[in-house]
């Protein structure tokens, strides 16, 4: 898994959120070939962090200018020149900068990590964890986690995420949309995620307090549930 921050991937727009990391099977240690994720410590308070930027060049070569949104310019360069990282194109990256990289490997299954949802983050590949085959040979064995993401239940959509609101009505006036589509808005975030959010997107609108059944809030109990338990 790449280098990569999780607000990054998703539609809302808050920093007040926070990921659970679950593997479902025992993770080794790092020197033993363990794939668990592995941290830049306090990346999540770095203002510097070039978030809006995409991985390579892809988005700089559109706007035209020159300096950090340039042509040429690549975010992963700031791994290197910020956290001194080395190798930022291989996953399989070493843990080789103590007090900078940080892990909590190895971990039993059910246990878990906790990361702010705006910290760097990646994981090893896995390239230790081999099943032997009867003809001699031998497979990777995939490593299974489960990650859940607890949000600011007061957090807004963002305008720019493709299909919010298309099944709801947009006659109201929303506050912050300017009265512009969201087509208009030139999506900005990573859409590696985008499965996560699809089912639900399309019935709210962007820049409004909302509630919806596959997002509900767990504290204190959503105002949609207690109505479903009368």
């Amino acid at each position: 898994t790449p280098w990569h921050i999780d607000g990054r991937m998703m539609p809302f727009d808050t920093s007040h959120v926070i990921t659970f990391w679950i593997p479902l099977h025992s993770i080794p240690s790092i020197d033993d070939g363990g794939t668990g994720l592995l941290f830049i410590n306090k990346s999540h308070s770095d203002f510097s962090l070039p978030y809006w930027n995409g991985r390579g060049t892809e988005y700089d070569n559109k706007q035209g200018s020159q300096g950090a949104s340039g042509a040429g310019y690549n975010a992963y360069d700031h791994l290197t020149t910020r956290y001194g990282i080395a190798n930022v194109g291989d996953d399989r990256i070493a843990d080789n900068n103590p007090g900078v990289i940080g892990h909590h490997m190895p971990l039993n299954a059910g246990d878990c990590t906790m990361h702010n949802g705006w910290t760097m983050h990646c994981a090893n590949g896995n390239t230790n964890n081999l099943t032997k085959k009867k003809n001699g040979g031998a497979v990777f064995q995939t490593r299974y986690a489960i990650a859940i993401s607890y949000v600011d239940s007061h957090a807004e959509i963002r305008e720019d995420i493709p299909g919010v609101g298309k099944n709801v009505s947009r006659k109201k006036k929303v506050s912050g949309d300017r009265g512009r589509s969201s087509t208009e808005n030139a999506f900005m975030g990573d859409g590696e995620d985008r499965a996560s959010y699809a089912d639900w997107i399309g019935d709210v609108l962007p820049r409004t307090q909302f509630e919806h059944e596959m997002i509900p809030d767990v504290w204190p109990c959503s105002t949609y549930h207690k109505s479903r338990k009368r």
